[in-house]
C-alpha cells in the first residue's frame, strides 16, 4: 500500500516537474520520499524499496534546487542517496542498473561540490564515478541535473 502511494506521488511529481511547477513537484516528491521511507522501514531487506528510496532522494534534491536553489540541502539528500546506492551495489556488484545509479550519485555530488568551489572533494567523487564506470559493461544513461 505504502509503495503504491509512493509511486503515485512520484508520477505526480514528474508531471508537475515537466510542466515547470517545481514547488508542486517538490511537494509531491517529498511525499514520494516519505512513503518510500515508510515502505523501506517496514521491509529493510528489500533492495527494490531501498532503490526506490534512493531515487526519491535524487528527485527531491533536483526539485529543491529548481524550486528554491538550495544547494546545501540538495547535497545532504544526494549524500544519503549515495550511501543507499553504495549499500545496494556492494550487495549486488554485478547489477549494472545499481552500478549506473551509483555512478550518477557520485557525479551529482561531484557537480555540487565543484559548484561550491570544493574542488578536492569534487575530484574524489568524479574519480569514484570513473572507477565505477571502468568496470561497467553498459553505458551510463544521461540524467538531468
Amino acid at each position: 500500500m505504502k509503495n503504491g502511494l509512493a509511486i503515485s506521488y512520484h508520477h505526480l511529481g514528474a508531471i508537475w516537474e515537466a510542466q515547470g511547477n517545481f514547488d508542486e513537484s517538490l511537494n509531491n516528491y517529498k511525499k514520494y520520499q516519505q512513503f518510500s521511507e515508510e515502505a523501506f522501514d517496514a521491509n529493510p531487506k528489500s533492495e527494490k524499496l531501498k532503490n526506490d528510496l534512493a531515487i526519491s532522494l535524487r528527485k527531491i534534491g533536483r526539485s529543491f534546487f529548481q524550486a528554491q536553489g538550495k544547494s546545501r540541502h540538495r547535497t545532504g539528500l544526494f549524500q544519503k542517496q549515495t550511501k543507499l546506492f553504495e549499500a545496494l551495489y556492494q550487495a549486488n556488484p554485478n547489477n549494472e542498473s545499481l552500478k549506473s545509479g551509483l555512478a550518477i550519485s557520485y557525479s551529482k555530488l561531484g557537480d555540487l561540490y565543484q559548484a561550491q568551489g570544493k574542488f578536492d572533494t569534487a575530484l574524489i567523487f568524479f574519480k569514484n564515478k570513473q572507477n565505477c564506470l571502468k568496470h561497467s559493461t553498459k553505458p551510463t544513461p544521461r540524467t538531468k541535473a
